[in-house]
């Protein structure tokens, strides 16, 4: 057992009895497995310490906060990076990807999908202005309280030895998370990564926590400092995303940003609805809390570009540097071109689902729904879940809507013309303008509700030649 700066080592299991039986098994036999490994390692006088392996960071904090953790970081204390190396090919072979050992982390394959991080510690240190200008250097010799002190947040400093379940509580992080409480572990090397301030948002709206008032006066001091402008649009969206997929509560990450003057500085679009922003994002966080990741981050970033006072000006704050040098408008970081407009069409278009629930005819609602999706530029289903999170009450015109879009594959309606350059070269025309032509003059009657099918409108056609020659 470990005991460190007065602060006692209890065993998880006799807090958590139940989620520990809950934690991985393939996850925690790789960590068992390697610390009883590292453990046999013949000390080092050089770094002064047993050789040790420690689960730490954010496994710890979500298995306290009543969660079922998936992935785990191990950092080795007292062993070389040459060392540690050696000893995990012997125990896993080809299963260990080497690809960080410059910087002495590893990544160990343990089960489809679940990785154990190994790292030995490392200090950090900003050398430039830039986000990355950052300078690592592992350093089996630091103690677990010096490898805790670089961690943001004093819930991601605990550490779990893999084998007895004790916990290390160096700078109160079990206090915090039972107390809900988010706080800076140490006010300097915090500043050293202004991404943190980022992190906040999302930790925030994950674990409902409030924010220490000292530590929330930091991060706001970092925002007027102007220490969020070096960070690359990446990494901004990518916080942005845990926090509307993985937050219980987003409305507190907004109101977060809000308070801490993110918004204000970073995205003034949203300022002045910040508030009623806060609340559809949890209504939509419960209504889509069974969507796949991916699609939840779609519905619910369309739902804060209709909330955007300008949707394009908003876009900009998101765009890859790649992006702005060539030019391209609107282009997110991280985020494909196509996600990026059928999540603009969705939060410009949903409205069009309760415009045209007062159609009566059936065949006339198809054409109007046809219409709405085509002009929209958003598939069905994004209207549709981007409606039900800014319009609930509207429930009919949703079920009308996906009726008809499900029966009559209204996404490929929507693509589709009903007639085609190769109709006219059947008809012995030759190649031009007036194809094009044609073509769009049968869509217009189409939208007009006077052409429907593809056989009235290649009749139409006929005729139309007919009269022309």
């Amino acid at each position: 057992m470990i005991h460190m700066e007065g602060q006692p080592s209890v065993p998880i299991s006799e807090q958590a009895p139940d989620r520990k039986r809950d934690q991985d098994k393939s996850l925690m036999k790789a960590a068992q497995q390697l610390a009883r490994a590292i453990e046999a390692i013949e000390p080092n006088p050089e770094f002064g310490m047993q050789p040790q392996a420690l689960i730490v960071g954010g496994y710890v904090r979500d298995l306290l906060a009543g969660g079922h953790p998936k992935d785990a970081d191990l950092e080795v204390y007292g062993v070389s990076v040459e060392n540690l190396e050696a000893t995990l090919v012997r125990e896993f072979g080809a299963n260990v990807n080497l690809v960080g050992k410059a910087f002495g982390i590893f990544k160990v394959s343990v089960a489809p999908g679940i990785e154990l991080d190994v790292s030995i510690p490392r200090r950090e240190s900003k050398i430039g202005p830039k986000h990355r200008d950052i300078k690592v250097q592992g350093d089996p010799s630091m103690s677990i309280v010096e490898a805790a002190r670089r961690r943001d947040f004093s819930m991601n400093t605990l550490t779990m030895h893999p084998t007895t379940g004790e916990m290390n509580n160096p700078f109160g992080g079990k206090e915090d998370i039972e107390a809900k409480r988010l706080r800076v572990t140490d006010p300097e090397r915090f500043q050293d990564d202004p991404l943190r301030v980022m992190r906040a948002v999302q930790f925030i709206a994950r674990m409902e926590l409030s924010v220490d008032p000292e530590s929330m006066r930091l991060m706001q001091e970092m925002v007027v400092r102007g220490d969020l402008s070096e960070l690359p649009a990446e990494r901004m969206i990518e916080e942005w995303k845990k926090m509307l997929v993985k937050g219980k509560k987003p409305s507190l990450g907004v109101m977060f940003m809000r308070d801490a003057g993110i918004l204000a500085r970073h995205y003034p679009e949203l300022t002045d609805v910040s508030d009623a922003l806060a609340a559809v994002l949890d209504r939509g966080s419960v209504l889509l809390k069974e969507h796949e990741t991916e699609e939840k981050f779609q519905v619910l970033f369309a739902v804060v570009m209709a909330h955007a006072s300008d949707v394009g000006k908003f876009l900009v704050h998101f765009e890859s540097e790649d992006a702005k040098k060539k030019g391209k408008k609107g282009q997110m970081a991280s985020v494909r071109k196509e996600e990026v407009d059928a999540m603009v069409a969705s939060a410009r278009g949903y409205g069009r689902i309760s415009e045209i629930a007062e159609v009566k005819d059936s065949r006339e609602y198809l054409n109007r729904a046809r219409m709405a999706v085509r002009d929209s530029k958003a598939p069905a289903w994004l209207l549709h879940d981007v409606h039900a999170v800014m319009m609930p009450e509207a429930s009919e015109a949703r079920e009308r809507f996906t009726r008809m879009a499900e029966e009559h594959s209204i996404d490929v309606l929507a693509k589709s013309e009903l007639l085609r350059g190769q109709d006219l070269l059947d008809r012995g025309q030759k190649p031009g303008k007036f194809f094009r032509d044609i073509i769009v003059k049968a869509e217009a009657l189409r939208d007009a509700g006077d052409l429907e099918t593809r056989d009235q409108a290649l009749t139409w056609l006929d005729a139309e030649l007919k009269r022309a020659s």
